[in-house]
């Protein structure tokens, strides 16, 4: 079964300096079929599923997060989130069910950090025929800023009036109709 720990495996190659004057690290993780549940907040791990496969660079001059820069390329492969308060809210929005569970068909990007800076790039995301998710999104300290291109499949927008649904999603491309979201704010 896909997120299982018996195909789990993590490689993690390196050097530390041991040095007073060098504490340097520079490590290599190969993170293959690691369970989602492991990688979220404890609050959220009932509410997802699937494998995360990763290979991460990690930099710094010692071992601490604020000295840190990194870069990853991020898969989650069989990826399920269910049972959270905002996709309630999302599925009696729209008058449908269906988003109470979203399985992620593709779910992969890249990550890169130079503390306190984080880059999500080639982010994409999707159930298919339900939606896709593509876009960057950048967090520096408090604040998030980012672009995300996001298709939704017509029969889901339904409850909105044809008029909403090509104000709103004017364009229409692989099946989705699309809109621009742009993000800005406080990681809260």
């Amino acid at each position: 079964q896909e997120g299982s720990t018996a195909d789990a495996m993590i490689h993690l190659e390196g050097k530390a300096g041991t040095a007073p004057d060098d504490r340097s690290v520079d490590f290599r993780f190969d993170v293959k079929r690691v369970p989602l549940s492991e990688w979220v907040p404890a609050d959220w791990r009932t509410h997802v599923g699937g494998a995360v496969s990763s290979e991460i660079h990690w930099t710094g001059k010692d071992t601490k997060l604020e000295n840190s820069a990194g870069q990853a390329d991020c898969r989650i492969d069989s990826g399920d989130i269910h049972g959270l308060p905002f996709l309630n809210k999302l599925a009696d929005l729209a008058n449908d069910r269906s988003f109470e569970r979203i399985k992620l068909d593709t779910c992969r990007f890249q990550v890169k950090w130079q503390y306190p800076m984080v880059e999500m790039r080639q982010v994409v995301i999707e159930e298919n025929g339900k939606f896709r998710a593509e876009g960057e999104v950048f967090s520096r300290k408090e604040s998030l800023r980012g672009t995300i291109e996001l298709g939704v499949a017509p029969s889901l927008l339904k409850f909105l009036t044809a008029p909403v649904v090509e104000e709103v999603f004017p364009r229409s491309k692989d099946g989705y109709r699309w809109t621009t979201v742009h993000l800005s704010g406080t990681l809260e």
